[in-house]
């Protein structure tokens, strides 16, 4: 879980390793977001602020942006795709994907 304090936001990043169980993994991660933010703030306590201003903010104050970035190995088909996107949107999710296409396409 990453946290942009100043713009008041929150997203989740996920690298999914190549397996048989990859586009199973991915569906899980777009069906059970609220699940897997609430899990990774039990027990954990986040806070943040810039230097200067009063006080911190507590992490668990900041909105879930709906932006959940997966970077992955595995090629995926355009059907994969689109079907992880409608699952998404059906979650009120931005999903990105982040592949070696990606990557190579930063590094020019």
């Amino acid at each position: 879980m990453y946290y942009d304090f100043e713009a008041r936001a929150k997203f989740l990043s996920f690298f999914i390793p190549s397996s048989l169980n990859f586009y199973d993994a991915c569906k899980d991660v777009a069906q059970n977001t609220e699940q897997i933010i609430k899990d990774a703030e039990t027990g954990v306590e986040v806070q943040g602020g810039r230097l200067g201003e009063l006080g911190m903010t507590n992490g668990r104050d900041i909105s879930f942006s709906g932006r959940v970035y997966i970077y992955h190995e595995m090629p995926m088909t355009t059907t994969e795709v689109y079907e992880l996107l409608t699952i998404a949107k059906q979650h009120k999710l931005d999903l990105m994907f982040r592949s070696y296409e990606y990557i190579r396409g930063r590094e020019r």
